[in-house]
């Protein structure tokens, strides 16, 4: 989602050379872990999130730029490669519904724990991106601004009501 830049400066660095094919990632059992307690109540949301990393691990930059609001540039063809060949996972930390302070347009905020090639220097990336309407579909943009650090935080949950004795 969101996720070439988790991997951006992650290839080793006997393969930094630029690769302009399709990008073959070894097997993985599960590329995106995605729990359903993250999902959405909006199925678009949800499959949009799937197909943005299925794109990614296709290798198809086109396919994946377009996947972007027409506002944002995503990153080079060259990094994109370079970036996909050292993920082997994205997991899913949270996906919350976010409002746009000038649009006032609900989108969501999504937080993935990134794993890469255990060879590369930072073999873990936290990443965090937004997913908004556009021309309605969903879309990838990077934030604007920060995005409030409590956002993630579980939320309290009321104490599950006790039993009285009878």
């Amino acid at each position: 989602m969101i996720l070439p830049a988790a991997a951006i400066g992650g290839c080793r660095r006997e393969e930094a050379g630029e690769n302009s094919g399709p990008v073959s990632l070894p097997p993985e059992p599960q590329l995106l872990e995605f729990p359903a307690d993250l999902r959405v109540d909006d199925e678009t949301v949800n499959a949009f999130i799937v197909e943005v990393i299925e794109t990614c691990a296709s290798g198809d930059y086109e396919a994946f730029r377009l996947l972007w609001c027409a506002n944002d540039d995503p990153f080079p063809r060259e990094q994109f490669h370079r970036a996909w060949q050292s993920v082997r996972q994205v997991k899913l930390l949270g996906l919350k519904a976010v409002r746009d302070a000038g649009s006032g347009e609900i989108g969501y905020a999504a937080w993935a724990l990134v794993k890469l090639d255990p060879e590369v220097r930072e073999p873990e990336r936290d990443v965090k991106i937004l997913v908004k309407k556009e021309n309605g579909k969903w879309r990838l943009t990077r934030p604007r601004t920060s995005l409030p650090e409590d956002l993630f935080e579980p939320t309290a949950t009321p104490e599950p009501p006790t039993t009285q004795p009878k």
